[in-house]
């Protein structure tokens, strides 16, 4: 695959978006330069404040919807809190994308009503595809909470399974119920 531009490459394109949102990157005279916070990451790397940044900035700011032309479906971003109490508490063995997407509809099952009924999908297929592309996909695996495991060479992310990274335990932490 050639890129020619930056939005070729969504993944870059993400990453550029989301350092201007958490103020590490700013545009000045037709080109990007850092902030003063950015050249400090630059300099220092990562650590829990500039991550926080980031998150803040990826889960506040950033429209998880940009660029995926699902319906618009708000909220799975809203319940990135919940994304991330299931990838905590269930994450710790290989599951598949469907479990999560099974356990979304249930806690959210107004959810469904948002999502268009097409020729192609339900709106239950409709509304579980979104949740992993942007929740999964993009949000957990883009920021390390969770990795991919492809089952049986499966290309489709609702076709794999995942398992959380021990970064998600590192950076949350859920009181036991």
């Amino acid at each position: 695959m050639t890129y020619r531009t930056e939005t070729d490459f969504h993944t870059l394109h993400t990453v550029r978006l989301i350092s201007e949102l958490a103020g590490f990157l700013r545009k000045r005279k037709g080109g990007f330069e850092l902030t003063k916070a950015g050249a400090s990451l630059a300099e220092k790397g990562l650590d829990g404040t500039a991550f926080f940044k980031i998150f803040e900035a990826y889960t506040r700011k950033f429209n998880w919807g940009y660029n995926d032309r699902y319906p618009e479906l708000h909220i799975i971003q809203q319940a990135f809190v919940f994304t991330l109490y299931m990838l905590s508490k269930f994450g710790g063995e290989s599951r598949p994308a469907s479990f999560y997407e099974d356990l979304f509809v249930t806690a959210f099952p107004l959810a469904l009503r948002e999502a268009p009924v097409s020729a192609y999908a339900t709106p239950e297929q409709t509304l579980k595809r979104c949740f992993t592309v942007r929740s999964l996909e993009r949000f957990g695996h883009f920021l390390g909470f969770v990795e991919f495991e492809p089952m049986q060479k499966k290309v489709w992310p609702e076709q794999k399974s995942l398992k959380k990274t021990s970064f998600i335990d590192e950076w949350v932490r859920f009181p036991r119920l």
